[in-house]
């Protein structure tokens, strides 16, 4: 789980002109083709019902390691484990969406889920938990690819900036509900890993349900799929797709999500014991403050980052760069306070910057590339996100056992060298080369 921007008034008169150049602001949004939305209600009904099937799950995982004796440090191998798997797979699903089509790779996603939920049910020590994690670790990639569909949708279409935000931002709200409500009922309606396992199946069918209603992606998609396996050729990774990945752009945002998810891993390694200490945190207060995370994230993916990224106008630069900044202080307050009631409002800023944040990211990534290789750069970027998740839990408890303030001040600096890459680097690599792009594309047609 990880964060993104830009300026230009003639840039936001030209990716947003169904509201930029509205003399009436009380006029009703854009009205979405129904392929467009049918695609998007149920491509996020999906991702939801797969995001829940695992959530339900998670009161017994805990104490399914320890039946099985897996130690702390048997759950950092584990966790290690599955973030290089989550690289590798990464790459993979997301080079296959772009060459089998998006569909067939969220298909595959179900099939991942079902073995791994198969396999968890018969585990029966630490080496059946590390196989139940194979199958959904490699190929159950369904958020990204879901992502790279509607980024599908909104270029084919030519959807404005902030219609593109609130496609991916009701995409993380469906997760957020999913990781809100899923525990709840796992703790509380579901009593045993058995029920829990048909709940889970039951969600994980209800879901590749929803993708077989996805309606078929439009002609457009599909020609500019053709003339992308045409130049590709034999390769995987077409020239195009290494250029991309390989352009200032993609750098810099690679940078800020790599960085964003680093201070994210080093500062839970330090998180969770501080609640233990100043506040005697017990399964009951953690559940409690997941679902309030989940609820916050769903409602800034959802409501709160289309509204911020339309009143910016454009200035996606000085939204991200506020979010770093927000990020890092607020992690000091809720590090440091006493009070309980201050750690969850200080929570919920934080946490609607993290929506804000991805949002604007998403959103930037999309115009990254074509169509036809969209999927293969965000299969790069989530697969760079995971070394993180390899790096810094092992770094946060190294400066965590040698310096008492080590992981905090290693996560304030983080955050500034964020906030000025952003200030310095994102507005001029990735922003105005988006709006040029736009302004160029409308000129053509």
């Amino acid at each position: 789980m990880s964060p993104n921007e830009t300026k230009s008034s003639s840039s936001a008169n030209a990716t947003t002109s169904a509201h930029a150049d509205d003399p009436n602001p009380s006029k009703p949004p854009l009205t979405l083709p129904s392929s467009v939305s049918k695609t998007q209600i149920y491509a996020t009904l999906s991702t939801g019902m797969l995001v829940a099937s695992f959530a339900v799950l998670m009161p017994f995982y805990q104490s399914r390691r320890d039946e099985f004796g897996c130690d702390p440090a048997c759950y950092g191998r584990y966790t290690s484990a599955r973030s290089f798997l989550g690289l590798i797979g990464g790459l993979i699903c997301g080079r296959l969406s772009d060459i089998c089509g998006r569909r067939t790779m969220l298909r595959i996603g179900i099939l991942a889920s079902f073995s791994g939920l198969a396999l968890s049910y018969n585990a029966t020590d630490v080496t059946g938990l590390y196989l139940a994690m194979i199958p959904g670790a490699l190929f159950q990639q369904n958020f990204s690819v879901t992502k790279a569909l509607f980024a599908d949708l909104c270029n084919s279409h030519g959807l404005p900036d902030d219609t593109r935000a609130g496609m991916v931002g009701k995409l993380g709200m469906s997760v957020g509900l999913s990781f809100m409500v899923g525990p709840l009922l796992g703790g509380s309606v579901i009593t045993s890993f058995k029920t829990g396992v048909m709940a889970s199946c039951a969600l994980v069918a209800a879901s590749g349900g929803m993708i077989c209603m996805i309606p078929q992606p439009p002609e457009i998609i599909q020609k500019a799929k053709s003339e992308g396996d045409e130049k590709r050729g034999n390769s995987f990774f077409s020239k195009e797709i290494l250029q991309a990945v390989k352009s200032r752009g993609a750098l810099t945002i690679m940078v800020i999500r790599v960085l964003m998810a680093l201070a994210f891993h080093v500062f839970m390694t330090i998180w969770t014991p501080s609640l233990k200490k100043r506040f005697d945190f017990g399964p009951k207060d953690h559940g409690r403050f997941m679902s309030f995370i989940g609820l916050s994230y769903a409602l800034s993916q959802g409501v709160i980052a289309k509204k911020i990224v339309r009143a910016a106008n454009g200035n996606t630069t000085a939204v991200l760069a506020a979010c770093a900044l927000c990020l890092g202080c607020g992690r000091v307050v809720a590090y440091f306070t006493q009070s309980l009631a201050v750690v969850y409002c200080t929570f919920f800023f934080i946490i609607c910057s993290l929506g804000c944040s991805n949002t604007i990211i998403t959103a930037a990534v999309t115009k990254l590339s074509k169509s036809s290789e969209v999927g293969g750069v965000f299969g790069f970027l989530e697969s760079v996100e995971s070394l993180s998740g390899m790096v810094g839990p092992v770094l946060g408890g190294y400066l965590s056992s040698n310096f008492e303030y080590g992981p905090i001040t290693f996560v304030v600096a983080v955050y500034l060298f964020v906030f000025f890459w952003i200030v310095t680097q994102f507005k001029y690599h990735v922003a105005i080369k988006n709006e040029t792009n736009e302004i160029d594309k409308e000129k053509k047609e």
